[in-house]
């Protein structure tokens, strides 16, 4: 190929649309990034010579297209023939270079990426846009380079490359290159052979590169890049004489609507700049100054003014009205000049006559010009400098009001119209209205001082001040001049809007407001019609008045007056503005937008604010007049709204106010149906009712919803009908029954209509539009979760619709087999899109993870909702691919992030909807298992049933094939069990990888601010803080004043002279804030006062206040998550605008408290959604746990267990630890973060409690121990430290539960070795003081006592634990719950505790030492009705007095024979057995056997049953009389001839106990009814019995012990022992079981102690005896009949016997051993009383009795050969044998 053709460099370009695109992107406040620098600097010379740059064409450009290869400086291109004809013709239709012609063709084809013949069939007119796209662009670039450079902060720009770039433009000729640009395009021309069409275009491309030049050219002279001298103003006035003359072609190209647009617009941007260039900002500068004329340093000469006004009056106002402003601004300039001081020195200025230019502009009208540049597009819709364009025009018209006296009394309509113009320079520019009210801008003095004459008029011009006081009060700062200035001030001191007040002498008012209803008078209400009706200004007075009440309400500024100004504005504004007649048409839905705006505001303000929030929302509420204002907007329909489009009566401005209003009200429907809850009241409110109704005309407002979710034209609409209707859904759930909400009175069509246009964004327009994708998604999830019966209407087929509605009913259907019928077509395409999105989330987990939760959400609603959506679910679950990507979704987000403190914000969002989609995942799984279960068990229900066992066939075989591809989960729980994914699952989720400082440093921040507010408002300076603010800041400073340490400081400074002469208070508050900065800096506050106060701060939570609810959408789980309000509290504070006062350097220290709080509230969000996804972990396996099918796909191995929970355990401190260094200010997150982990910890210790071993439990204790230590230092204002307590202390518990065996009888886990008991007594013993920390917290006693007794009573040895506890233990506090009614709950537990402690001598002696026996007596007299204890608190009442007589029993036990022993004994005695001797009788008290003598005239009186606890009651009772008993002499002289009763009884009950076993073959009768009560009772009753006898009581007692159907709760008043009849019932088929055995176990205990009772009393007897010499019959202690102690006797052998022989051949279990050892001691002792009986009355036994025992006594001796256990106990029985039957045993060789 021959060597390329080199043509000229400066031919090449880069694109300038993508340059133009960069530079849109870079961020405003810094410098471009370097790439974007270089490519600025690299077309330096474009910029410069801007569109001369597109060359004309050349002859060596034409010949040069004739080789093969072009080199254009660096580039080089390949010359195709046909790019090169259609190139030549280009260059000749736009005089365009040929090269660069052929460049332009060439990227026309890339760019569309098509063949040449499409660009033929377009030709010219693509490639025509194609380049003036291209000039414009580089225009563009230009202007955004200096706006760019502008927008960089005044200390920055020096150093700015930017800047650089700009100031070289300027400097290298960009102005003098402009100006010539401007007038080639002015004199060009359109080539000969262009047609009609492409005229029209190339002349509207033209006038639109005048514009862009304009605004480049007004860029550089507003922002003084360039200062224009004479001769350039002189140029610029002729091009606008040309213009306005016709001399230039700009006339001819006004050939369409858009080009005349445009040509208007380019004279308004001429004569702006000439305006501009004129400086009369200087002049009036000098004029203020007093500055003589000679130091005059305008830019122009003497010489210069002479030509300058030759030229200006050779222009004529009459003739174009454009000349008329710059003739009136020519003599503003002049009046100025010529009011200099010294003006006199030039008499060539004096000559000119000014007042002749006024005169003619005046006489033209020209004024009203400048109103109409205002309402023009240039500075409405243009993306140029607007605020530079109505900063020249405020200019202006102050130099104007300073030039001449405006008289306020004229009747022409200056002053309005003057007013209009302000009102619209200062409307919506913030920056303009900021300067307005700095005092220190002198260009505003003249519009101030209109302003105060306005003022001084009042009250008369008061609709002309409303108007500008509204318009100045854009912002937050200058609201709130026009409110804490004494414009405002005077205005509502004067009462300017006449507030009438109609006070009710029965409501005195509070909260500094009068009480009654807030009322304006009809004056400003015929004001605004006098307004609407006759000026064509869009309603200006009206848009004023509603501003100013908005500013108002923004403020916090609360009074009379702005309460009455919001009443009027929404009950006279609202509700009539429709009516009122309008000059222009559309100028109606100017005011609806604005007065609905200020609705949208009031609802916000009712989350915060106080009367003034409470007033528009009880409006809101029960105003029909404003709900039917509301309904008659938004109650259209979509087709409605079509028609509009086609109708001439309406243009498009109209139909887009009323969409506008439309979607306004759609948001405020939605923010107020939002603010109900489940919780509301029965009787709706009147909004609620008329929302509902389906009576409002001409459609109903659920209606209309419906109908505009399917306005496609205008999708901010649909959505925000969606979210109406899906609030409407959710909170029709809480209605009450009589409202209808199943569906909502819609009609078959208004539900067609629902569905279709559901189904058509579903499949159509999901990628097009995500945020309505993710309204309609929120709506099906809505109507799934919360109707069924509307859900199905939208997704059924017509066939099946009625069946399916009919089914749902309501909402809830009332089995699983009903809607199982065949999946619809309709709702399987839908089905098909929302399965793609589950079939995508690996991408979309990671790119949209907000619009995926949305799916998942809705997933997870069905689910919910299962029963009545079997079909669907079926749908989905035939899908492989589907449960496969959901558990993607698991995997892929469990995956390592980068560390969280480098996220930025959006990502810190991205990553928590990323764990909530896990959450939803794991819940779908949780919710799918569990559906699975219900299934099962239907389907074996219904299989017994044989009525539908038929159906259930039909239904089964039907449904086969679809079931046969179900692809089960659990093999993917399974496979996460076996492998890693489960573990990295853990590690993920509980790692805490979040830095605590960030919310602390927020908490520290806001107090350092705070007392910076404080010392600023102290020296009088209030800045722009709202009203609001300074009533917080005022009301902390005084309550930081009284603080004890702020006194403590006070007098430390004055002692020692620390004030150097300032205020103490300013200094130290000034010391105070320095100690928070270095707070936060890392320098902690030592102990003492400082750090008192920076505590308090820190707990005040000043700005706390401004936490609001994260509430971004419906269904994600955060509701109840908190976020700092950054928005509200900058806002407030007016920080934008310290620039402009003496607040500069505070800027700093708000940004950085900013800073944190955005930074904390990323990650509260952050915290939240792990948690939420931990917790859905845990219920996963918790069901999936209980699975019993999961056995056999495999379950969680024991070694990934043991694994996890070391990594928890780990993951665990971490968390802890980070707490430490912020203690007492942690964040709420962080604790339920810290909850989430000890429940997944307590997860994996229930589930793996089998294979636990000693160093598992010692790693959880430590790990509970040392986080109940860390949290146990918190102070009170962490609310989520309470429950993250009881969290470790249940884990805690439930560690030293499982360290226990799970039996009832208690004991030790086998030890490995005995260092592994030393390890665990060690780590019990460091846990001992923390529990007695967390005893004297009430919420935490109960679980502290129950934990440190297991421990004590298991682990530790007296010698180990009493000293700790001595040290540690506040046990007067624990003693007082005994007399806290509050407590009474918790007392079972306290007593338990007590009997560990007194059964040590020291620990008895600290219960009689803290008052424990009066305090128990408190406990009985107070609170004991009865038998039991009077409160509905007392799970187990009747436990109390049986603990507390264990107690006693205790301590008489363990102090043995002291003082104390006996002090006790002797107050003892007589409280119980005399005071309290009916409660001992009643437990003692033995019933009667049943009677089966149906004949007898007077029938038994029914009585209750009795239960185990009241069984356990009589034995604590009877245990406490043996020990007393031991103490004779104690005993006999407190008891007296009391003792005699308690005898018989305990007889009596003997009797009962011994011949029940009589009535063994009467099968109908039970002896004693004792069933099951408490929940463990019932599981006792299905575990089998572990004694296996059918002997004695452990034959009676399952007769009686069958759990009822129902049973209620044992009564208080329950007996002891009861029989009752049951004649009716047949028990032949009745089994023991464990709660039977139980039951009969703890008779056999009450036995044996009623038998060691009456041994100690025929004990007592015999002594006594000894000591006198004789036995004194008449006073020998009561004993049991021969006959009693026989039966006792035989029940003990035979049950021994049986039990022996059935374990001959193996070890019998320990319970089986400990229950003969009982028996064999209760047959010794009931020996010993037979031997008392023979011994006392003289008799022998009875011949028959000794043949029988010497049976059963050989048949018990054979028995209990071979077992050890017995050796001792058969040896003593032996000997007690041989007492009572001598000779005996060695008849029978039994010796």
């Amino acid at each position: 190929m021959a060597n390329p053709n080199s043509v000229d460099p400066s031919l090449w370009w880069d694109p300038f649309s993508l340059l133009l695109t960069d530079l849109e992107n870079a961020s405003l406040s810094f410098d471009p990034p370097p790439s974007l620098m270089k490519k600025l600097k690299d077309n330096h010379s474009w910029f410069v010579d801007t569109v001369s740059r597109f060359k004309p064409p050349d002859e060596k450009s034409r010949e040069a297209l004739n080789s093969q290869q072009l080199k254009i400086g660096s580039h080089q291109l390949n010359v195709l023939p046909e790019l090169k004809d259609k190139a030549l013709e280009i260059s000749s239709l736009l005089c365009l270079d040929e090269v660069q012609s052929y460049i332009l063709v060439e990227r026309s084809v890339e760019k569309n990426n098509v063949a040449l013949n499409s660009i033929v069939q377009e030709f010219p007119h693509g490639i025509l846009i194609q380049y003036y796209v291209e000039r414009q662009c580089l225009l563009k670039c230009t202007r955004r380079i200096l706006m760019h450079a502008l927008s960089l902060g005044n200390g920055s720009r020096k150093d700015a490359g930017l800047w650089e770039v700009a100031s070289k433009l300027i400097s290298d000729g960009l102005e003098g290159k402009l100006i010539s640009v401007l007038q080639e395009l002015l004199s060009s021309s359109h080539p000969d052979q262009m047609d009609v069409d492409l005229f029209t275009l190339w002349a509207e491309e033209m006038l639109l590169e005048d514009h862009l030049v304009l605004d480049i050219l007004f860029l550089a002279y507003y922002e003084s890049f360039c200062i224009c001298n004479g001769e350039r103003w002189k140029n610029l006035c002729l091009l606008l004489k040309g213009i306005l003359s016709g001399s230039y072609n700009f006339g001819k190209l006004e050939i369409s609507t858009e080009a005349i647009r445009s040509s208007y617009e380019a004279k308004i941007q001429l004569l702006l700049i000439l305006i501009e260039t004129l400086d009369l900002e200087n002049l009036l500068q000098m004029v203020h100054d007093e500055m003589p004329f000679r130091q005059l340093s305008s830019h122009f000469s003497i010489t210069d003014v002479q030509e300058m006004d030759a030229i200006v009056s050779s222009l004529n106002a009459f003739e174009t009205k454009e000349a008329g402003p710059l003739l009136l601004t020519w003599a503003v300039f002049l009046c100025l000049i010529s009011s200099l001081p010294g003006k006199e020195e030039n008499n060539v200025l004096m000559e000119i006559d000014h007042v002749g230019y006024v005169r003619q502009a005046f006489e033209a009208v020209s004024l009203r010009y400048f109103l109409e540049i205002l309402q023009s597009d240039l500075l409405n819709e243009s993306d140029g400098p607007v605020a530079g364009y109505r900063s020249v025009l405020r200019t202006f018209i102050s130099a104007f009001i300073a030039s001449y006296e405006i008289n306020l009394q004229l009747e022409d309509g200056t002053l309005n119209l003057i007013l209009d113009i302000l009102c619209k320079v200062y409307r919506g520019e913030e920056s303009l209205c900021i300067q307005f009210w700095d005092r220190e801008s002198f260009v505003d003095g003249p519009i101030r001082c209109l302003l105060c004459n306005l003022e001084g008029e009042f009250p008369f011009r008061t609709m002309e001040l409303i108007r500008l006081l509204s318009s100045l009060s854009e912002g937050t700062w200058p609201a709130e001049c026009v409110c804490p200035s004494y414009v405002a001030a005077a205005a509502v001191r004067a009462n300017i809007f006449d507030v009438a007040l109609k006070t009710n002498i029965l409501d005195p008012g509070s909260n500094g407001f009068s009480s009654g209803s807030w009322l304006l008078s009809g004056k400003l209400a015929t004001m605004l019609l006098i307004d609407c009706e006759q000026n064509d200004n869009y309603c200006v007075l009206t848009t004023a008045v509603l501003d100013f009440t908005m500013e108002l309400m923004e403020t916090g500024f609360e009074n009379d007056t702005v309460l009455a100004l919001v009443v009027f504005s929404l009950q006279y504004v609202l509700v009539n503005h429709e009516y009122w007649k309008y000059k222009a048409k559309h100028t109606r839905w100017r005011i609806t937008s604005k007065v609905l705006e200020l609705i949208k505001k009031g609802i916000m303000l009712t989350s915060y604010a106080g009367k003034l929030g409470e007033v528009i929302w009880d409006m809101l509420l029960s105003d029909s007049s404003i709900h039917n204002t509301l309904f008659r907007i938004v109650c259209t329909t979509s087709q409605a709204l079509e028609k509009l489009y086609i109708s001439r009566l309406f243009d498009v401005t109209e139909i887009e106010g009323l969409s506008l209003a439309i979607s306004s009200v759609l948001d405020i429907l939605f923010n107020m149906v939002a603010k109900f809850s489940k919780h509301m009241s029965s009787s709706l409110p009147i909004f609620l009712q008329s929302v509902l109704s389906t009576s409002t005309k001409p459609i109903s407002v659920v209606a209309a919803v419906v109908s505009l979710v399917s306005y496609f034209r205008n999708p901010v609409i649909q959505i925000g009908a969606a979210k109406v209707l899906s609030m409407l859904l959710m909170i029709a759930d809480f209605l009450p029954p009589y409202v209808s909400a199943s569906s909502f009175g819609l009609d078959d069509k208004q539900v067609a209509d629902l569905k279709d246009s559901v189904g058509y964004i579903l499949l159509e327009q999901s990628a097009e539009n995500e945020d309505l994708f993710v309204a309609i998604v929120n709506l099906l999830t809505a109507a799934a979760r919360y109707q069924p019966a509307f859900f199905v209407a939208v997704f059924a087929t017509k066939e099946n619709m009625d069946i399916q509605l009919r089914n749902a009913d309501g909402g809830k259907l009332s089995t699983i087999e009903i809607s199982s019928g065949p999946i619809e077509s309709k709702s399987s395409s839908l089905m098909d899109t929302i399965e793609d999105y589950v079939v995508n989330s690996e991408s979309l987990i990671n790119d949209k993870p907000f619009v995926l939760l949305n799916v998942f959400n809705f997933l997870k609603a069905l689910w919910q909702r299962a029963a009545q959506y079997i079909n669907i679910l079926g749908r989905l679950k035939s899908s492989e691919k589907f449960w496969k990507q959901l558990s993607n979704c698991i995997s892929l987000t469990s995956v390592d992030f980068p560390s969280h403190d480098c996220l930025t914000e959006m990502e810190a969002l991205n990553l928590a909807y990323r764990y909530h989609c896990q959450s939803s995942v794991m819940e779908i799984m949780a919710y799918d298992m569990f559906l699975q279960k219900k299934l099962v068990r239907v389907e074996s229900v219904e299989k017994q049933a044989p009525e539908s066992r038929g159906r259930l066939e039909n239904s089964v075989s039907a449904d086969k094939p679809k079931a046969a591809n179900l692809y089960d989960h659990r093999e993917i729980l399974s496979k996460w069990c076996q492998g890693s994914v489960l573990v990295n699952l853990i590690k993920s989720l509980t790692t805490y990888d979040y830095d605590n400082k960030s919310f602390y440093h927020a908490q520290v921040a806001a107090s350092l601010v705070t007392v910076h507010l404080i010392e600023k408002l102290a020296a009088g300076d209030a800045g722009s803080l709202s009203v609001s603010l300074l009533q917080k800041i005022n009301a902390e400073s005084n309550k930081l004043r009284s603080h004890p340490a702020f006194s403590e400081l006070l007098a430390q400074y004055s002692h020692r002279g620390y004030s150097e002469g300032k205020e103490l208070n300013s200094l130290i508050l000034s010391d105070l804030y320095y100690h928070l900065e270095g707070e936060l800096e890392g320098r902690k506050i030592s102990a003492g006062p400082f750090k008192e106060l920076s505590e308090y701060l820190v707990d005040s939570k000043v700005l706390h206040s401004y936490q609001h609810k994260y509430d971004n959408d419906l269904f994600v789980t955060c509701k109840d998550v908190f976020l700092f309000d950054p928005e509200r509290v900058r806002a407030d504070l007016g920080s934008d605008l310290w620039d402009y006062l003496k607040w500069k350097t505070s800027k700093a220290i708000t940004k950085r408290m900013l800073c944190y709080m955005m930074e904390a509230n990323s990650m509260v969000l952050l915290r939240n959604s792990k948690v939420t996804a931990l917790r859905s972990l845990i219920t996963v396996l918790t069901i999936y746990e209980k699975d019993e099918e999961n056995a056999a796909v495999g379950g969680i191995s024991s070694e990934l267990v043991l694994t996890c929970m070391d990594h928890i355990c780990k993951c665990f401190r971490a968390t802890v630890e980070s707490l430490a260094p912020y203690m007492g200010s942690g964040s709420e997150d962080t604790f339920h973060f810290i909850s989430a982990q000890s429940e997944l910890l307590l997860h994996f210790l229930r589930s793996a409690h089998k294979s636990l071993n000693i160093s598992v439990c010692i790693h959880v204790l430590t790990t509970s121990g040392s986080g109940l230590k860390v949290l146990c230092d918190f102070r009170p204002s962490a609310t989520e430290v309470n429950i993250t307590i009881k969290l470790l202390l249940v884990l805690l518990l439930s560690t030293v539960e499982f360290c226990c065996l799970s039996s009832p009888f208690g004991g030790m886990i086998e030890m490995e070795s005995v260092g592994d008991g030393a390890k665990i007594s060690n780590v019990c013993l460091g846990l001992l003081p923390i529990l007695c920390n967390c005893i004297v917290i009430a919420d935490h006693c109960t679980l502290s006592l129950t934990t440190v007794d297991l421990i004590l009573r298991n682990f530790l040895t007296p010698n180990s634990w009493f000293p700790v506890m001595q040290t540690h233990l506040q046990l007067h506090y624990v003693i007082l719950k005994l007399q806290d009614k509050n407590s009474l709950s918790s007392v079972p537990v306290v007593m338990k505790f007590f009997l560990t402690l007194a059964r040590v001598r020291e620990g008895a002696e600290m219960l009689v030492n803290c008052g424990f026996l009066s305090s128990l007596r408190f406990l009985f007299t107070e609170y004991m009705d009865g038998f039991s204890i009077s409160s509905d608190k007392v799970e187990k009442p009747q436990q109390i007095w049986g603990l507390a007589l264990a107690v006693i029993t205790a301590m008489v036990q363990s102090l043995g024979d002291s003082p104390s022993c006996r002090d006790i004994l002797d107050n003892v005695i007589p409280y119980l057995f005399s005071e309290k001797a009916y409660i001992i009788s009643y437990y003692l008290s033995a019933p009667d056997f049943p009677s089966d003598d149906h004949d007898k005239k007077r029938p038994r009186t029914q009585r209750t049953e009795t239960s185990l606890t009241a069984l356990k009651e009589t034995e604590h009772t009877i245990m406490l009389m043996c020990v007393l008993a031991r103490h004779w002499n104690s005993w006999v002289k407190a008891m007296k001839e009391m003792d005699s009763h308690l005898r018989e009884q305990s007889i009596h009950l003997l009797a009962f106990i011994s011949r029940g076993t009589q009535r063994l073959g009467d099968s109908s009768i039970a002896p004693l009814l004792c069933p099951p009560v408490l929940k463990e009772e019932f599981d006792y009753c299905n575990k089998p019995s572990f004694m296996n006898s059918k002997n004695g009581w452990f034959a009676l007692s399952p007769l009686g012990c069958v759990s009822k159907p129902k049973f209620s709760a044992v009564s208080t008043t329950s007996t002891s022992l009861i029989i009752r009849s049951q004649a009716n019932e047949n028990f032949d088929h009745v089994s023991p079981t464990y709660f039977s055995d139980i039951v009969s176990l703890q008779i056999y205990r009450i036995t044996f102690l009623l038998l060691k009772f009456l041994c100690l009393q025929a004990e007592g007897a015999a002594i006594r005896a000894e000591e006198v010499g004789y036995v004194d019959l008449a006073h020998f202690p009561e004993l049991p009949m021969p006959d009693i102690i026989h039966g006792l006797q035989d029940q003990a052998i035979s049950i021994v016997s049986e039990l022996c022989e059935a374990n001959k051949l193996k070890q019998i279990q320990k319970e089986v051993q400990n229950a003969c050892y009982l028996l064999l001691q209760i047959m010794e002792m009931a020996l010993f009383l037979e031997l008392c009986v023979l011994q006392i009355c003289g008799m022998r036994p009875v011949l028959g009795r000794v043949e029988d025992f010497s049976k059963e006594v050989k048949k018990l001796m054979r028995a209990t050969e071979g077992h050890a256990f017995l050796k001792s106990s058969v040896k003593s029985l032996k000997q007690m044998i041989s007492f009572v039957y001598p000779g005996l045993l060695q008849t029978e060789e039994l010796l």
